[in-house]
């Protein structure tokens, strides 16, 4: 990339990927509420079984695309030739994945989770489509455009939730769906390339392996990393049934929005440490202090509000038959806030080039998780598998804490931090007073909850956050001058 070091500024890049995350979310989120009301539990289950499949199989490619993201953000690098590299990668691993589906399915006649040969053809074509996008967004990321390229990817979610719709009238099934999925990935492709206005071009061996110095460990840990953060729907799938897979990933959805600012504000971080590391002017407490001390901004409140009003809100996004996924709506929120701060530390070793540490890290991780999960997975079922993903994602960030030395994690933090917990607390506190007061269980009691909850959590944050009111009243100031 040929801009300076002041080209990405986190805060700005924060923003704008945090409002392309939020339109994600509600995307994804209109997505599950779709499925969940149109569709059985199991056929919502499988579907996602089915997608965490191919997303597994796809990280060859999105492991490949990390590094290219490295590589083109930094200092006078050449687009067109790593563009060009991205884009090999995916056709190859196009004809890598159709050979495997003919020896796995059509040769051996072997089906995997009972997939037919021609559910396991969309599942193939999807995981393809998976990589030729992932191909465009990371390296239209890489060349400064995180938070833009967050918002493409919302872009995706959103023509997804179209085609769903379309399914639905026309009364079709898991192969529809999966075509619908991979339609939206090959569109926003087409249009990532189109506003990206670089022409790939065939690399040299300079590009090549300089490439491949990084992507021999940002491949195998983006497949870890997938795998670690997919096992678990498709040990549900394995163990406890499609039904239940389809209920967590249902309770999933409702936690996602923890991690809005954390993904936004870890993209920007990547790009940033990467072009202050390349330039030999990295200060780690620099780039690490915002991060996390926002990024758990929306999960504090996510785990007060999921233990408060939890069961209301599955009812009403979903159907009451949803109300067995409580429990696991609690755990997952506290999942995705240990998930938030361990994010910054993965983008970071990814910025400075250190991609073996997230390798090291993932795969301790995921050994751990795997004899964890099945024998908790056994014994308590859907609450074992979210007590093992928790515990494991907690480790994670104690062997980050432990092999960066960072000398950025100072008691400063915590105190950083108390404000979002105060807040969230009185928060639930008035949720609980007027709910029990009250007895609000209609649908239009419990969304009025929601925005009383909401107003009270940002009010009471602005109030006790000094920091994030100047920076409220920095942008309304930008916004009015524009």
């Amino acid at each position: 990339m040929t801009q300076d070091d002041s080209s990405v500024d986190i805060k700005s890049e924060t923003i704008i990927g945090g409002f392309g995350r939020s339109l994600l979310l509600v995307g994804g989120f209109g997505e599950i509420i779709l499925l969940t009301r149109y569709f059985k539990p199991s056929l919502v289950g499988f579907l996602y079984i089915a997608l965490a499949v191919a997303q597994v199989a796809s990280q060859t490619v999105e492991g490949f695309t990390i590094a290219i993201r490295k590589k083109v953000s930094e200092a006078e690098t050449n687009p067109p030739d790593y563009l060009g590299l991205g884009l090999l990668a995916g056709f190859v691993y196009g004809i890598v994945v159709y050979a495997a589906y003919a020896i796995i399915w059509l040769l051996l006649d072997y089906r995997p989770f009972e997939i037919s040969s021609e559910v396991a053809a969309y599942v193939a074509f999807v995981s393809i489509a998976l990589g030729l996008f992932v191909v465009a967004k990371n390296t239209y990321s890489g060349l400064g455009n995180p938070g833009n390229s967050m918002i493409l990817n919302a872009g995706r979610t959103v023509l997804r939730v179209i085609l769903v719709i379309l399914v639905i009238s026309i009364n079709g099934g898991i192969v529809e769906l999966l075509i619908s999925v991979a339609a939206a990935n090959l569109a926003l492709t087409v249009v990532i390339l189109s506003i990206m206005r670089v022409t790939p071009r065939i690399p040299n061996r300079k590009t090549i392996f300089g490439t491949m110095t990084f992507a021999r460990f940002s491949i195998p840990n983006a497949f870890v990393l997938r795998l670690y953060s997919r096992l678990d729907v498709i040990l549900l799938g394995i163990l406890v049934g499609g039904a239940a897979a389809g209920y967590y990933e249902s309770a999933l959805r409702l936690t996602v929005p923890a991690i809005t600012i954390s993904t936004a504000v870890g993209q920007a971080l990547t790009v940033k440490a990467s072009e202050k590391s390349s330039a030999g002017l990295l200060k780690t407490n620099d780039v690490l202090s915002y991060p996390l001390r926002y990024a758990g901004v929306f999960a504090y409140p996510m785990i007060i509000g999921a233990v408060v009003i939890g069961d209301q809100v599955l009812k009403l996004f979903f159907t009451p038959s949803y109300l067995t996924a409580w429990s696991a709506l609690i755990g997952l929120s506290i999942y995705q806030l240990a998930h938030s701060y361990r994010i910054q530390f993965s983008m970071l070793s990814d910025g400075i080039g250190r991609p073996n540490l997230n390798l090291y890290i993932n795969t301790i991780t995921t050994i751990a998780y795997l004899p964890v999960a099945v024998s908790l997975g056994l014994i308590y079922g859907l609450v074992g598998i979210i007590i093992a993903t928790v515990t494991t994602e907690s480790a994670r960030i104690a062997l980050y804490l432990r092999y960066l030395r960072t000398d950025s994690i100072e008691p400063a933090i915590l105190a950083q931090i108390a404000p979002q917990v105060v807040a969230a607390t009185l928060m639930g506190g008035l949720i609980y007073i007027i709910r029990n007061l009250v007895n609000a269980t209609s649908n239009l009691g419990v969304v009025l909850l929601l925005i009383i909850g909401v107003t009270t959590y940002v009010l009471s944050l602005l109030l006790l956050d000094g920091g994030l009111r100047s920076l409220a009243r920095n942008r309304v100031a930008v916004f009015r001058s524009a």
